[in-house]
């Protein structure tokens, strides 16, 4: 559901140490997303929670947290993750605003690059609240150092960087050991393929929160702009990589159809790649772009094999799926892609036909043994120090001649000792083709 406005703190039946640590911060009413979740999660209720930056997050979840936390007891009874330390560190001191007015309660942060021995320390001092980025927390997991059999509720905030950030093993691996969970709350700025996929397997029938960005629950920042001479001195220039904003749905689907209006008799082909690029293709964005005739086919770099599945489901008679990941050729040709659009072809073309070849007449076993060979060298491509383009350009150079050049910046060119590296992959494509294409 859409939630547009808040509502008083007096309406949620809160305790009154929770009531003093809210008034001692100046708050009297809520913002919608707190207005949204706080109810459902007091009820140990699933929630997944979509919402802007800046509009209150940590405490939607964080009231209902401490309110539910038994002080008596020394075990975790909740964990928040968190993607960076920086944010862990954030929702641990927000909460302690919190938490203070309620004796007994304790909480821990853990995160990478703070001595463990010190973290150790502050488990043995049995908090009921762990705050952890996921790498961290399943450090302490293997080492023993925390135990979560008698945790209830899970969070997971800023869940679409999480996953975008490759923790989604550790976020799994995190939840599977979590026998006792009653409910898990995923707070997201954008809704991607990613996080759903987690919601459908480790949630049950979740409360299901939009608070859409407004001019009132946009964060108070205030922008200023400076004119100066052009000869005025720099003390210093800022780049970030691109790109810096989580973009919603609909401005990707505005972006995408506005290219696409510009070259009006040319087909559309989606790229899906969300590892990279930190967005998703999900199933509304993609029934959106369906509205355009001229999109007829996606490449689903995403690597789930399912969502070959998806899309050609989605896409009807006559739309066009093809596999993206290199390393997944013959599972995504076998899952139904239509074919495949990758960067590696170009230099072991020889062995990619050669696959498609074998999945056409049935002998997968064959294919299969030529997809291992092709990743084992691009395995070894990515093992050089140069980006990975600069190697394959210097692969063609050496084995046909091609004059093709190195790649731009910031892509690294290759290092100085690569040379060796390349002279390897270079024998391993030309022994592959000698194995499997003559």
């Amino acid at each position: 559901m859409d939630i547009t406005q808040g509502a008083p703190f007096e309406s949620f039946g809160l305790s009154e140490a929770t009531m003093r640590a809210i008034h001692n911060k100046g708050y009297e009413v809520s913002t919608p997303v707190q207005a949204g979740c706080i109810p459902p999660m007091l009820a140990g209720k699933d929630v997944i929670a979509k919402a802007p930056t800046g509009t209150g997050k940590t405490m939607a979840f964080g009231i209902p947290i401490i309110e539910r936390i038994d002080p008596e007891s020394e075990t975790v009874q909740a964990v928040i993750l968190a993607p960076t330390r920086e944010l862990a560190m954030q929702i641990t001191e927000e909460m302690r605003e919190v938490a203070v007015c309620h004796e007994g309660v304790r909480l821990v942060c853990l995160y990478g690059g703070q001595p463990i021995g010190k973290q150790i320390n502050a488990l043995k001092r049995r908090p009921q609240i762990v705050v952890a980025t996921p790498g961290r927390l399943s450090d302490h997991m293997k080492r023993r150092t925390v135990v979560l059999n008698e945790v209830s509720t899970v969070v997971l905030d800023e869940a679409d960087r999480m996953l975008d950030m490759g923790f989604i093993h550790d976020v799994r691996r995190i939840l599977d050991k979590i026998p006792n969970r009653k409910n898990l709350g995923m707070f997201s700025a954008t809704i991607s393929r990613e996080v759903m996929d987690i919601s459908w397997i480790y949630q049950r029938d979740p409360e299901e929160i939009t608070v859409q960005a407004t001019q009132e629950n946009k964060p108070d920042i205030l922008q200023y702009r400076l004119d100066v001479d052009s000869d005025a001195k720099v003390d210093a220039i800022a780049a970030i990589p691109p790109i810096y904003f989580h973009l919603p749905e609909h401005a990707i689907a505005a972006y995408w159809n506005t290219i696409s209006a510009a070259a009006p008799n040319t087909d559309f082909v989606i790229y899906n790649i969300p590892q990279l690029a930190g967005v998703a293709l999900t199933m509304p964005l993609f029934a959106e772009m369906r509205k355009n005739p001229r999109v007829v086919a996606v490449k689903n770099s995403s690597m789930p094999v399912q969502d070959i599945q998806m899309f050609k489901d989605a896409g009807g008679e006559g739309f066009v799926v093809f596999n993206g990941p290199d390393e997944q050729f013959v599972g995504g040709r076998c899952m139904g892609a239509d074919g495949g659009i990758g960067g590696t072809y170009g230099v072991m073309p020889e062995l990619y036909l050669k696959m498609d070849e074998c999945i056409r007449s049935g002998n997968i076993s064959l294919a299969q043994k030529i997809q291992y060979t092709c990743d084992r060298i691009i395995y070894a491509m990515c093992g050089c120090h140069g980006n990975l383009y600069a190697v394959m350009k210097e692969i063609m150079r050496r084995r046909e001649g091609l004059e093709l050049g190195g790649v731009r910046p910031p892509l690294p060119g290759l290092a100085a000792g690569d040379s060796p590296k390349v002279d390897q992959c270079a024998r391993m494509i030309d022994e592959a083709i000698e194995t499997y294409c003559k």
